[in-house]
């Protein structure tokens, strides 16, 4: 899915990480910022085809 947009949140909803478009390379970094996110669930927000047709979310639990 060359179109992919993919946004992650924290649990107060700060966007961490965004990325249009994904090409599979998040490796737990912020956008900003050095280092990894800290252990935690955060939530996702993908959308397949980068044009609000098919978007899909859900929760990830992360551990650097």
């Amino acid at each position: 899915f060359p179109a992919a947009r993919v946004k992650v949140f924290n649990r107060w909803g700060n966007m961490v990480y965004n990325a249009s478009p994904y090409n599979n390379n998040w490796d737990g970094k912020p956008d900003s910022g050095s280092g990894y996110l800290p252990a935690a669930t955060y939530f996702y927000i993908v959308d397949v085809y980068g044009d609000g047709t098919d978007v899909k979310s859900g929760y990830l639990e992360f551990q650097p």
